[in-house]
């Protein structure tokens, strides 16, 4: 059973959620404290799985609090509940904080959240590597499209749609961004899941300070000798993401399925990224072994890491509480079948995608082998679009464009 730690210094919001969440006592142990020093008090007793703290809290706030759980206990999923919204909270915590929630908020909706934060959690076995996940704040992004970025935000007439077309080119920016736009803090009415689209909504006056002084974004450095090549990951990414969208749109399927298509296909391998970034060493040498010795990427990395970069970027989107469908597709793209589905979904846009593209010139270099599940597809009534399709791609690519 997991543990769950909410933390307030008011004592009738402590009372109002052990009222409302007493229908969870079944699949969570729930612990509450009255302000951060009780907090951490508990901490030093007890495993956590998950803390929820307010923002607003005497002598020690709850950005304080969660900035002392991710140094000392990295591992555990970090969540602000809080009943102010405006910028400066938003800034004081978006490097400490998972997720973000308002106050009231829906039991329901947190459980759910914090639920799908720990499940594919669950499936690691590498302490360090779920330590390493947790204490991520930022993804790396292409230096030059890190540089343009910072450049045009510092400008005194900066551009702010020149800005977001920059950063949807990037996995690593628009992945952060969609962290930031999808929590309750914008009390949003629906899911946002363009990086133009988030940017836009916001702004120019949230995304300087959070970019040149939080720093919610960080430059990709690698040794020279790397085997990995930033610019090969960026353009499979795109890549993906283009075939994704155009399978979803060929089904004529609702627009959320195919905005979630494109979106899931270009951070399919956000998993690859985490980790040559934050282990190059260890995964330099699981690139090598891929290539050189022609060994399978994913038996390689399970021996090297104890699972997949496709769990890695999984469990990283979903502590950051990205939709869903996206979640799953990166969990399970390369295995659809573990997934039970009866119906099309951004899974099997990212799943034919994926390998659409690996057989032209936009390959992932270290997954050139990755191979179409046609029994599963047939299942599903779609094995005869594949050729149409497979056409379709080769077209884009010999266009170096984006499908009509």
């Amino acid at each position: 059973m997991r543990t769950i730690l909410f933390v307030d210094d008011e004592p009738n919001v402590l009372s109002g959620l052990r009222r409302t969440l007493r229908q969870f006592r079944g699949q969570w142990a729930l612990l509450f404290a009255n302000g951060a020093e009780e907090a951490v008090s508990i901490l030093r007793k007890r495993k956590l799985d998950v803390i929820v703290t307010d923002m607003q809290m005497p002598r020690i706030t709850g950005a304080q609090l969660l900035k002392y759980v991710g140094d000392k206990y990295p591992d555990i999923v970090r969540v602000m509940l809080s009943g102010q919204s405006d910028e400066e909270s938003l800034q004081l915590s978006v490097s400490r904080t998972h997720q973000y929630f308002t106050k009231p908020c829906d039991p329901i909706e947190l459980f759910q959240a914090v639920s799908r934060s720990c499940a594919l959690r669950d499936r690691l076995s590498n302490e360090k590597l779920k330590a390493l996940i947790s204490q991520t704040r930022s993804l790396p992004s292409a230096p030059q499209i890190y540089a343009k970025v910072v450049d045009e935000l510092q400008s005194t007439d900066a551009c702010l749609r020149t800005i977001a077309d920059l950063i949807s080119q990037d996995v690593a920016m628009s992945t952060k961004l969609l962290q930031l736009v999808n929590s309750s803090f914008f009390s949003l009415k629906r899911r946002v899941e363009s990086p133009a689209q988030a940017a836009a909504l916001l702004g120019l006056n949230v995304l300087r300070p959070v970019v040149l002084t939080v720093g919610i974004f960080s430059q990709f450095d690698v040794k020279n000798e790397s085997p990995f090549s930033m610019v090969a990951f960026s353009d499979h990414a795109m890549a993906v993401g283009q075939v994704a969208e155009m399978i979803a749109e060929d089904l004529e399927a609702p627009k959320q399925i195919v905005d979630d298509s494109q979106m899931a296909g270009f951070v399919h391998d956000v998993g690859q990224l985490l980790l040559a970034s934050r282990m190059p060493d260890t995964y330099e040498q699981v690139h090598r072994d891929v290539v050189e010795r022609k060994q399978d990427l994913y038996e390689t990395e399970v021996q090297y890491f104890g699972t997949t970069h496709l769990l890695v970027g999984a469990h990283l989107l979903a502590l950051w509480g990205l939709p869903q469908p996206i979640v799953e597709a990166v969990a399970f793209h390369a295995k659809p079948r573990e997934m039970e589905t009866e119906e099309f979904n951004p899974l099997v846009a990212v799943h034919v995608a994926n390998v659409l593209v690996n057989e032209t010139t936009l390959q992932n270099p270290i997954e050139v082998d990755a191979q179409l599940d046609l029994e599963w597809l047939d299942g599903l009534g779609l094995a005869d679009h594949i050729d149409r399709w497979r056409d379709r791609v080769r077209v884009m690519v010999s266009k170096g464009g984006r499908h009509e």
